[in-house]
């Protein structure tokens, strides 16, 4: 191999000066080296040099030769390889690029696709738990422009799917269901580079045990990045068991639309047959019975929620317009340990967003459950100085809510709590709002929340908030500090009770004059900073179906909120995007996460 100082790993100490390389494809088993192909034996031409055709078929080819010969690993050269069509990796392999010091010096580009199914740069197939299919050390440049500010939503750098042929996602015909599928599974994508996307830089659907990583433990020296995407950096749609680790999205979105750092959602559908599978965890019992009657279910329709998802020691950053950490409806969804500033709204957790039938408004279904918060740091300075970067504002910090109705039965009378919250031990600073229910941390519609040891510092509003008809929240061992008050008005509070039917109650079917029980609340021992301009503990209205257990609970009368439904306080929020239709879709119709067709 001539020219580079460099190849298959190999580092050097300082900078170096890399010549044009052949482009050559290396085969190994485990590490033993297996053979050395060089693209073009006659010249020697480097990847840039090459036809896309003629590399399309050379490390198309390279697959099959290496699952043939029983080959494990397939190493591309250093260059920019611009490959005519889609790349699919064989299962169980390992495709891999080459890298200097973290950085990948093998970039993969693809030529110009005009069919949306078409636009994906890489696909994998289902590897094993003991030999997972393997994407790692490759940059994937989509050269998209965000300077263009349109969206190139079916631009995605890896997309992992059950179909082995993409289906044309905006034909009519496109499946809907998953009948016959099985879940894609068993795919590592590790120390990667995806950048210039106009959609989303990984993309999933109906997977399982998918892991995202990278390699380095150092703050501002990650070697799994996402970076410059018009949409998303991660989406996944019924994904189970996906593990997101030290992985860095930075710069997502474009003005006026909606973006995502990393997202949990599923598809969406018109009812409660066609929305939510049959045979989908969430319609049992957690007990053996129910377990035994999920298992001889039969599937003939609908979505499944996402699950048992994680994200750990990632840092998501620059996303003007939307979400950093997300889920829709999922259950049991870990965000720990991660870093997000520069985001409008850093980690939102909720429900889907459905037509009211007769109006022109939204309802809410489907809430997540058993949701994991813990030790994230949200617009803090030490961030700021380590990726040199100023911080954009923050509009919320976390916000965990609930749902109008449990499903799309819409049974009036059982309203979808978020069960099993826990937000515990984050770190959130300088929230911006006038808005009376958001602030550092907000929860709407929860049973049994744990809202504990979080610090919240230099915020407006509300440092902690209670919107509506959150039961037996524990509330305790936090500190609240330096809140500013941008309004005037003396409204702003450490801890703000801003809505109703906030109690010990099991539900709000009790009568409204009858005053509730505020037993299993705990709003107490917690460290609240007083001021002339704003109080520890403030209750924006009074409300006879507010009883928590607090060590002080001072009064604002203004309008009572008993005549203000119990669900509806969220939505009395303006609009804000000038695209946005409701908390989760956009009026232009546009696919998006929550109504991707």
């Amino acid at each position: 191999m001539g020219g580079c100082a460099i190849s298959l790993g190999v580092m050097l100490s300082s900078a170096p000066v890399y010549a044009a390389e052949p482009a050559t494809i290396t085969y190994y088993t485990g590490d033993t080296l297996e053979r050395t192909y060089i693209i073009d034996k006659i010249n020697h031409a480097s990847p840039e040099d090459l036809s896309p055709e003629a590399l399309s078929i050379a490390v198309d080819g390279s697959m099959d030769i290496a699952t043939e010969n029983g080959y494990t690993r397939v190493h591309l050269s250093p260059g920019t390889y611009t490959l005519a069509h889609r790349l699919n990796v064989n299962k169980s392999l390992i495709l891999e690029g080459t890298t200097d010091d973290g950085n990948n010096l093998t970039t993969i580009q693809l030529a110009p696709q005009t069919k949306p199914e078409e636009k994906a740069m890489l696909t994998a197939a289902s590897g094993t738990k003991e030999a997972p299919t393997t994407i790692q050390k490759l940059t994937l440049d989509g050269q998209w422009d965000p300077a263009s500010k349109q969206l190139d939503i079916y631009q995605r750098g890896i997309v992992l799917h059950p179909l082995t042929k993409l289906p044309d996602p905006t034909s009519p015909t496109s499946p809907k269901y998953y009948v016959g599928w099985g879940r894609k599974h068993d795919v590592t994508i590790q120390d990667m580079t995806i950048r210039n996307m106009g959609g989303t830089g990984i993309y999933m659907e109906f997977v399982d045990n998918i892991k995202i990583k990278g390699n380095s433990r150092v703050a501002g020296k990650e070697t799994n990045r996402l970076e410059n995407l018009g949409y998303a950096g991660i989406a996944g749609y019924s994904a189970n068991n996906v593990d997101v680790d030290w992985t860095l999205v930075d710069g997502v979105g474009v003005s006026g639309q909606q973006a995502y750092g990393m997202a949990f959602s599923w598809k969406k559908g018109t009812t409660d047959a066609d929305q939510l599978a049959e045979d989908d965890p969430s319609r049992f019992p957690t007990t053996t019975e129910g377990k035994a009657a999920q298992s001889t279910t039969a599937y003939t329709q609908g979505y499944y929620r996402s699950q048992h998802d994680t994200v750990t020691n990632s840092t998501i950053m620059n996303i003007p317009t939307w979400e950093g950490l997300d889920t829709h409806s999922g259950y049991d969804i870990n965000f720990k340990s991660n870093h997000l500033f520069g985001v409008r709204f850093p980690i939102v957790v909720g429900g889907m967003d459905y037509p009211e039938e007769g109006t022109e408004n939204l309802i809410a279904a489907y809430p997540p459950k058993d949701i994991f918060i813990t030790n994230n740091f949200i617009n803090q300075d030490t961030d700021g100085t380590i990726y040199n970067q100023s911080k954009k504002t923050s509009e919320r910090g976390i916000v965990a809510t609930g749902t109008k109705y449990q499903d799309l039965l819409k049974n009036p009378s059982t309203l979808g709590f978020l069960v099993g919250l826990t937000i515990d031990d984050n770190h959130v600073n300088a929230i911006k709002t006038t808005i009376p229910s958001r602030g550092g941390i907000s929860i709407h519609v929860t049973k049994a929340a744990n809202i504990i040891r979080n610090t919240v510092t230099k915020s407006e509003m509300n440092g902690l908030v209670f919107m509506s008809s959150n039961k037996k929240t524990n509330m305790s061992g936090n500190t609240i500090s330096g809140m500013i008050d941008n309004t005037g008005t003396g409204k702003t509070a450490d801890i703000g009770i801003r809505g109703s039917h906030n109690n010990g109650e099991d539900s709000n079917t009790y009568a409204i004059p009858d005053k509730p029980t505020d037993a299993g609340t705990n709003v107490r021992d917690n460290t609240l900073e007083v001021s002339t301009s704003f109080q520890a503990i403030l209750q924006e209205a009074e409300s006879t179906s507010n009883a928590l257990q607090t060590d002080t609970l001072p009064t604002i009368l203004t309008q009572p909120l008993e005549s203000m439904p119990a669900w509806d306080y969220l939505e009395k929020e303006p609009n804000l995007l000038p695209d946005e239709r409701s908390y989760y879709e956009m009026e232009s119709g546009k696919p998006l996460l929550t109504n991707e067709k």
